[in-house]
């Protein structure tokens, strides 16, 4: 995607602001766009990452694209990442508690979402993620 690592693609870079001479950082949540290609279509794109909280199954299961050495998943990294992404979304707020620990780590769970999240930022970016379930706009497969 952007960076030979991929790491962009994972998350996006951070948002900062300077308040008198101080920089803050912001996390944002991974359906805001970051790119210009996920802001050219910066509705779809938000559409299609929010609906991935919409399948309790993409917080258990990976994307095909996990594999990918492109999508190097470093749990304390995400760990801000996934924080913004608990707090604007409801439906996160309310399957952790039900898939954590029963049936998934919490890294496990992050990390199964992120990959989602992947695969539609690449979608974006002409990457060549998965284009099963997990990546359809309808209803992607996991995480969100």
């Amino acid at each position: 995607c952007d960076s030979p690592s991929g790491s962009r693609c994972a998350r996006g870079p951070p948002s900062r602001r300077a308040e008198m001479g101080n920089t803050q950082t912001v996390y944002l949540p991974p359906w805001v766009p970051t790119t210009a290609e996920e802001k050219q279509h910066a509705d779809e794109y938000t559409k299609s990452v929010r609906a991935i909280a919409q399948v309790p199954r993409n917080f258990v299961e990976p994307d095909p694209v996990h594999t990918s050495p492109d999508f190097p998943f470093d749990w304390s990294s995400h760990r801000d990442f996934a924080a913004a992404a608990y707090r604007g979304e409801p439906r996160i707020h309310q399957l952790l508690p039900r898939l954590v620990p029963k049936r998934v780590t919490e890294e496990e769970f992050w990390r199964n979402y992120f990959s989602h999240v992947y695969a539609v930022k690449c979608r974006y970016s002409g990457g060549a993620a998965s284009q099963g379930p997990g990546a359809e706009e309808d209803g992607p497969s996991r995480l969100a």
